[in-house]
Order: structure tokens, then C-alpha cells, then sequence
């Protein structure tokens, strides 16, 4: 799919397409899901939202941002032109709908959805298909998750400080890599990191890790994971 004013991408979902699911499960500190796991049990994920432990799904099946708006706490629709619905889906999905996320050049921040996950866990699992336009180019945040104290029904962020009473860690598209003296460069998307802010970050100012400016720290694979364009890609997140 062509789009020659931006940056475009499709969001669709863990098998069936389109869907946002997330799920806590009950697990040792510091051990990671081991086996098939949940999604074992509902094929193409139907009926998986009925789970008493998953949290939250979304199909995008009805096709209306007043739907959306319904499940979403905050939806950034920037000029009525950034989201749209699409009939692109990975193969296999039993759903017929993903979202398209179009940022038009000099116009406009592109969008977002946003929601807080009352009260709280302890442990979350997200997964989600995502497929970048064949002329995708540079992106700046994309799927965040994030934990803080009295949390607003908006997305924040403070930029360039230590927080003290919060957490994020964000999957992005990152177009160079600082495992490599000098910095490697990768073509867009680029490749997968996790750009993260929590209370024990470090500076960039120097070797100690303390400072007075604090910017998202990179956690990125030994080695970098390439992102392709113009094909569906299963993101999971533990």
C-alpha cells in the first residue's frame, strides 16, 4: 500500500485481527512465560476475551471512532485525518478489520489511543500485529506501556527527567544502534529496542549514571532485529 504524504502504518492483532489484548498471569518474580500460553486455547483468539484473565481486547470490528472512543480513554484524531479503518489483515485472521495510522507531513503528530488499566497489576502480556507502509520512514514513539501513581486519563511524559513515581518502556523503531562505536545506522523503520525511563535510569552526561538530564534509556537485542516493510508483524511484549 503507497501512501506518499508521510509516515502510514496498520495495526491489527494477535491472531485476530485487529485486537489489543493484554492479560496478567500469575508468576515468580523474574521468570518469563514459558509453553504455548493462553492463546493456545481460543484459535484465531475467538472467544479469548471471555478469559477471566485477560483484560482488555479490541477488534476495531465496528469500524467507528465513537466505538473506539467507548474503549479508549483518549483518542488523538489530529484534523479528522491520522486514523482510519482497514481492510488489511495478517493472513489467517479471522477478523476483517485493523486501524491505519497515517502522520502527514508538516500537518500533523500523527495519533494515538490511550487507556489506564484500573486499579493496577503486577504483570502484564501484550501482543499485537503491526504492518509499516512499503515507503515507511522514521517514527518517533510507538507502543508504550507504562505505570504511575495517580495516573491521568491522557499520555504523558516528561522528557529529560528521572521519574520517581513512574515507569514506561515503549517497543519503537529505532534507525541506529548505540551497541556500535560509532553508532550503526540502520534504513527505516530500522530495528526493535525498548526506550525506557524508570527511578533507576542513567544519564547520557557520563559514566556514572548520574546526572541532571535523564532521556529514555535504550534496551536493545545483542543482536539488532530488523524491522521489513510492507509485511504483518506479531509483536509480543512480557
Amino acid at each position: 500500500m503507497k501512501i506518499m504524504t508521510g509516515l502510514f502504518l496498520v495495526v491489527a492483532g494477535f491472531f485476530l485481527a485487529g485486537s489489543i489484548q493484554l492479560n496478567a498471569q500469575n508468576m515468580k518474580p523474574g521468570s518469563m512465560p514459558q509453553g504455548f500460553g493462553l492463546s493456545r486455547q481460543y484459535p484465531y483468539d475467538q472467544g479469548i476475551d471471555k478469559n477471566p484473565q485477560v483484560i482488555f481486547v479490541e477488534s476495531f470490528e465496528d469500524r467507528t471512532l465513537d466505538g473506539l472512543r467507548k474503549r479508549w480513554e483518549d483518542v488523538s484524531n489530529e484534523k479528522g485525518k491520522v486514523l482510519a479503518f482497514s481492510d488489511l489483515v495478517p493472513s489467517g485472521a479471522s477478523g476483517k478489520t485493523s486501524i491505519q495510522m497515517t502522520a502527514h507531513r508538516g500537518q500533523d503528530n500523527g495519533g494515538h489511543l490511550f487507556r489506564r488499566l484500573l486499579p493496577g497489576y503486577d504483570t502484564l502480556f501484550v501482543r499485537f500485529y503491526v504492518r509499516f507502509a512499503a515507503d515507511h520512514g522514521y517514527i518517533h514513539h510507538f507502543v508504550t506501556l507504562s505505570g504511575m501513581k495517580n495516573p491521568p486519563s491522557w499520555p504523558t511524559g516528561d522528557a529529560g527527567l528521572r521519574p520517581v513515581d513512574r515507569f514506561s518502556s515503549g517497543i519503537e523503531p529505532v534507525t541506529h544502534s548505540q551497541q556500535f562505536n560509532p553508532p550503526r545506522q540502520f534504513d527505516p523503520p530500522g530495528i526493535w529496542h525498548f526506550y525506557t525511563y524508570w527511578p533507576r535510569m542513567r544519564t547520557w552526561q557520563n559514566d556514572t549514571g548520574d546526572g541532571t538530564s535523564y532521556y529514555g534509556n535504550d534496551f536493545e537485542p545483542l543482536e539488532p532485529v530488523l524491522i521489513p516493510r510492507d509485511r504483518w508483524i506479531c509483536v509480543e511484549i512480557a
